[in-house]
């Protein structure tokens, strides 16, 4: 869990909350509507769980694997080598320390925003070899190159590694590479919303939690809404929502503050 919440935490502060699929459920989601799955750390999966993934990247999705995932069975025991190995393009090596001292060598330039530094420290690294696809970044340490991000294609989706679960930015930004531009943003980075789906009434509740005035941006592809229909509280502010090519923006303005917005779909 630990791993998970560095990561959830990014993403929540840009006011994408991340989804948790129990991997007992994967047979029932529509796994389709997902640009990526991440597995931070996540292994014991059984081989129907796997074929799963399997299908999911093959069929157009994006799977960010981190760390020590997949390195273990349904029974907990460690294996020799991931379980989608073949599919990830590596061959499992060890562990590195606990925390290293490594040199990067960045060869995706997408990467350079975040890895600036010549020489970081990395904690719970795991050591892999390339066998298929393209490694992103590799790091050096004790005179052997390593594969820190490495991406192989699989079908018509990306299968990409990450060799520490320590990094969140090393994990956000691949991540935003996967996905490319969020389904919903917010003009102030500063301000936060939550999106949420009332399937029984079939409508969204956009909570503002920032207050003052600013736009949302939401893809259609990842809530349709047609128009505002209710606005808590009802005054000292104002909406509008307007239709976009890709879904809609919703301006809000007003010192009124705790607001939420009733949208249809």
């Amino acid at each position: 869990m630990k791993a998970c919440e560095g990561i959830v935490m990014k993403y929540l502060d840009r006011s994408m909350p991340a989804r948790f699929i129990n991997s007992l459920d994967l047979d029932i989601h529509d796994m389709k509507k997902y640009k990526m799955i991440m597995l931070p750390r996540t292994s014991g999966l059984t081989e129907a769980e796997l074929a799963q993934l399997r299908n999911y990247v093959r069929e157009g999705g994006n799977l960010l694997v981190t760390g020590d995932a997949l390195l273990f069975d349904e029974k907990g025991d460690e294996r020799n080598n991931f379980s989608l190995a073949k599919e990830l393009g590596l061959r499992y090596e060890g562990k590195l320390e606990d925390s290293v001292q490594i040199d990067i060598k960045i060869k995706n330039p997408k990467l350079k925003r975040i890895l600036k530094e010549k020489t970081v420290q990395m904690a719970g690294m795991i050591k892999t070899s390339p066998v298929s696809g393209n490694t992103w970044v590799s790091v050096s340490s004790n005179g052997q190159e390593i594969p820190l991000v490495h991406s192989n294609v699989f079908g018509k989706g990306k299968m990409v590694y990450v060799a520490s679960s320590a990094s969140t930015e090393v994990m956000e930004q691949v991540g935003n590479i996967l996905t490319g531009k969020l389904s919903l943003a917010v003009s102030d980075p500063k301000k936060q919303v939550i999106l949420s789906r009332q399937e029984e009434q079939d409508r969204y509740i956009l909570h503002l939690l920032g207050d003052g005035d600013y736009s949302v941006s939401i893809d259609k592809d990842f809530a349709d809404i047609s128009k505002g229909l209710d606005q808590y509280p009802s005054k000292g502010w104002d909406f509008k929502v307007e239709r976009t090519k890709n879904g809609v923006q919703i301006h809000v303005s007003g010192d009124a503050q705790n607001r939420l917005l009733v949208l249809q779909k």
